[in-house]
């Protein structure tokens, strides 16, 4: 695949969360991050590509409002029931 060049122009640039990291290691987290939150890439993956571990990836997801289980309030309650009948 090999390295390719992407203009993101200044708007998006500005909105980066960190304006003194490189542009590249900052578009790389984001889009890892998203294909995370999609599915798309595990968690472990997601942390080998960014050169953490994945607990740390997992926590740093999780601040960023990705959760590492995503349930409804149904899956919930059946999980609740499983573990009360423990």
């Amino acid at each position: 695949m090999g390295n390719h060049v992407v203009d993101i122009g200044n708007d998006l640039i500005e909105l980066l969360p960190d304006p003194s990291r490189p542009i590249e290691d900052s578009v790389r987290e984001l889009i890892l991050l998203a294909l995370y939150g999609q599915g798309e890439v595990s968690s472990g993956r997601a942390a080998q590509l960014l050169n953490m571990d994945r607990v740390e990836f997992i926590k740093h997801a999780s601040r960023r409002g990705i959760p590492y289980i995503e349930m409804d309030a149904d899956e919930w309650a059946h999980e609740m029931e499983t573990i009360s009948r423990l």
